[in-house]
């Protein structure tokens, strides 16, 4: 292999490919082991392992005829990248009921450590080969090179993923896509020097992987379903029979964040929904600011109660999902397709009404409840409006993540309030102010028709909140310096997985 431009290019499409494969492969293992940080760390880790292993086992090849060693793991590679998806629901459920670090660590080893082994076997083929054409020994100044160019590759991959199309790549089609790309150029480079037995395979894993249905629970019938850097989204029905009628979900990575019935009443079967909207009433008619969209159904209840509303989420196919499927009718309000801290940062609105829906024990947006991030809540803050946090933790450990939260709030000056529901994993509503709130002000006349016949009703507004006067022993200050509440979180977080998978996965 003589040709410089062929060397640059697959040197290129090398970086390309690895920066690409990284970011996808925590989503590929997201709708079983989540979206935290413990998975990036996995990911990160295993990604340098097999590169650096891939490194050192190309050594081995420098002697032999390097474009035949080159056709065989471009062949690989296509085989290996159309086979991700296809054994991806077949293998990881097989290590949910594992740790998360065992579990996640041995399913990425298995589906991505060979991938990310033959692309480290590359670049030292392709230096010698540069060294060859170049006649000189000076194999550091070629190993630059060829690093150099591989890294402008990662640097493109990322930049494409970033800038351009962040949620708009369906994971698995985006890994197929690359398997095709890498099947086509064998041939287009290699020609008859490629394996025809590997290229078989990769065109049965390819017919084989279109067979396949995205797994649900039992009995449900799925409406809608993709998969991008933003999580997997599901949108299905499933019957309840007890109460004889039909509940609509969505769930991302396989946790539901939205369960109502399926009509035009967009009446939640979760509490915390209701409970919300009953507080709410209280500054009826002002201006609220929903984080954290969902489905719809906390935006359908402002709505009712006529309050100008924005919406801010991170994942941009909420509203359209939300209208479409669960019935949200946007009207007036106004969608912001932004991250919720940077949102608060750089806003110059005030609102009567701030409500927080972003956090579910599975996936925490740790930069929001900081000392920091609480003066931006602040900041946006009319004098006499409120913010309500909806939270979920499993209180085994004493609840020392919603516990840190409060106390955060109240080093930041703001009178707090609580209300617990207690359960498996515990429904926890956080009611901030700059000014105390006077819960008399609930009056039925103002609640909307879905929370006017709930059964619970008058035990909720005789007594709806505790009023904190000292912080919590247990709790922690969170800060920008030490944005921990993932971890304070890892308990809820490990049985919202266990919840989830029981639902899905088909029992043993």
């Amino acid at each position: 292999m003589k040709n410089p431009r062929i060397i640059f290019g697959i040197a290129f499409l090398e970086g390309f490919s690895v920066l690409l494969l990284e970011m996808l492969s925590k989503n590929v293992l997201a709708p079983y082991f989540g979206n935290s940080l413990t998975i990036w760390s996995i990911v990160i880790g295993n990604t340098f392992l097999f590169l650096s292993l891939g490194y050192l086992l190309g050594t081995r090849y420098l002697r032999k005829d390097k474009t035949r060693v080159l056709a065989l793991i471009f062949s690989l590679l296509a085989v290996l990248c159309i086979s991700i998806p296809l054994l991806s629901s077949w293998l990881i459920p097989y290590f949910v009921s594992e740790s998360l670090h065992s579990g996640a660590l041995k399913s990425h080893l298995i589906l991505f450590g060979p991938v990310f082994t033959l692309f480290g076997i590359i670049n030292p083929l392709l230096i010698e080969s540069w060294a060859e054409t170049r006649k000189e020994q000076g194999y550091g100044i070629h190993s630059g090179v060829i690093f150099f160019i591989s890294t402008l590759g990662g640097l493109l991959s990322s930049l494409i993923i970033t800038l351009l199309f962040l949620s708009n790549i369906e994971i698995n089609y985006t890994i197929i896509g690359l398997g095709l790309v890498l099947f086509v150029l064998s041939f287009l480079l290699f020609g008859k020097k490629v394996n025809f037995t590997l290229s078989g395979i990769f065109a049965l894993l390819l017919i084989i992987y279109f067979w396949q249905n995205p797994e649900t629970p039992s009995n449900s019938k799925l409406i809608y379903h993709s998969n991008d850097l933003f999580g997997d989204l599901k949108v299905y029905d499933q019957p309840d029979s007890k109460n004889n009628r039909t509940l609509r979900y969505l769930s991302v990575n396989n946790i539901p964040q939205t369960i109502m019935e399926n009509n035009r009443s967009v009446n939640s079967i979760w509490d915390y929904v209701h409970r919300i909207s009953i507080i709410s009433s209280i500054k009826q008619n002002g201006k609220a600011l929903l984080v954290g969209m969902g489905g719809g159904t906390i935006a359908s209840e402002l709505q009712k109660l006529h309050f100008g509303l924005d919406i801010v989420d991170i994942d941009k196919r909420m509203p359209e999902l939300a209208r479409k499927y669960f019935y949200f009718q946007p009207g007036s309000s106004v969608f912001h397709n932004e991250d919720a801290r940077y949102y608060l940062n750089k806003s110059n609105k005030k609102y009567d009404l701030i409500v927080f829906d972003v956090l579910n024990g599975e996936s925490q947006p740790v930069n929001l409840f900081t000392r920091e991030g609480c003066r931006e809540i602040k900041k946006d803050l009319e004098d006499q409006g409120m913010v309500i946090i909806e939270f979920q933790e499993s209180l085994t450990h004493d609840g020392v993540a919603y516990k840190s939260i409060c106390n955060t709030l109240l080093k930041e000056g703001f009178s707090v309030y609580n209300s617990i529901s207690y359960g498996q994993i515990s429904d926890v509503l956080i009611i901030a102010a700059k000014n105390p709130i006077d819960f008399s002000q609930l009056d039925r006349s103002r609640f909307t028709p879905n929370c006017s016949r709930l059964p619970w009703l008058n035990d909720f507004i005789s007594k709806p909140f505790t009023k904190l006067n000292i912080p919590f022993e247990n709790g922690i200050l969170l800060t920008d310096n030490m944005p921990i509440l993932e971890k304070l979180c890892e308990e809820t977080r490990k049985k919202w997985r266990e919840n989830s998978m029981n639902q899905i996965l088909p029992k043993k």
